[in-house]
């Protein structure tokens, strides 16, 4: 490796930016990105200043070239985070629009991947940071970079990042549910099997004969559940009172 940027720290933080490198590395290859997004994986933590990198050096190939490219893109992505540490900047249309103007921003999606991936890898290590640094991850995580992910068709692959994210956020409750969900959905599978029978059965008396359909079912995972619940709590402290108004208000 070309170790040049991590001279200059102690072994510790040495070893510390390799592990995270090579960590985030193996996050950008699980989704299935090129070897120039695999080198500024490995390499992009190592600069002195990811605005004039340290390598390459002399006669660089196109691969490396490639490579210090996306490591200043997805710094400059990163430095748009940056003003968004503030957790009440990102309610829900505040969100929308931080994740408007960074999908605008990323002028080569591979940047964007990066940046999920580095993600990915802080939010498992975040046990490591201030809380303050630990919500701040996970709320931009559950309100930001999800939500770019699913858009970018890596929801399936960086779903930690809504996992990790509300674990951090709700831990009491997201422990409640998933223990919840472990005992309620252990006869699931039979009951989903048994509705399917049921209502394939139901279509076809219903249907003429010679229609085929195809049926599916599936369980609700646990960050989904999660959500919904989270929705239906917010409704449900936003919705007006029965009776509320002028007269109630004069009769209290």
């Amino acid at each position: 490796l070309a170790l040049a940027g991590v001279r200059r720290r102690s072994y510790a933080r040495q070893a510390a930016l390799i592990s995270f490198s090579v960590a985030t590395t193996a996050s950008v290859l699980g989704l299935g990105c090129d070897a120039p997004t695999a080198l500024a994986a490995l390499l992009g933590d190592t600069l002195v200043s990811p605005e004039r990198p340290t390598w390459p050096s002399s006669a660089p190939d196109r691969t490396s070239l490639a490579a210090a490219h996306l490591v200043r893109s997805e710094w400059l992505l990163r430095r748009l985070l940056r003003p968004v540490v503030d957790l009440s900047l990102l309610d829900d249309s505040r969100a929308q629009q931080v994740r408007t103007y960074l999908l605008a921003a990323a002028r080569d999606p591979r940047a964007l991947a990066l940046l999920l991936a580095r993600r990915v890898v802080e939010l498992r290590a975040s046990a490591r940071f201030p809380k303050a640094r630990q919500l701040a991850l996970a709320l931009e995580a559950l309100q930001v970079l999800a939500p770019v992910a699913h858009s970018l068709q890596l929801g399936g692959e960086l779903g930690e990042l809504e996992s990790a994210s509300l674990r951090l956020l709700f831990p009491g409750s997201f422990a409640s549910v998933a223990e919840w969900l472990d005992e309620t959905w252990r006869e699931a599978d039979a009951a989903l099997e048994e509705a399917a029978d049921e209502l394939r059965a139901a279509l076809k008396r219903a249907l003429p004969a010679g229609v085929a359909v195809l049926t599916a079912c599936r369980k609700k995972g646990l960050v989904s559940v999660f959500r919904k619940l989270l929705k239906q709590q917010r409704d449900s402290a936003h919705a007006p009172v029965a009776g509320a108004g002028a007269g109630a208000g004069a009769g209290a």
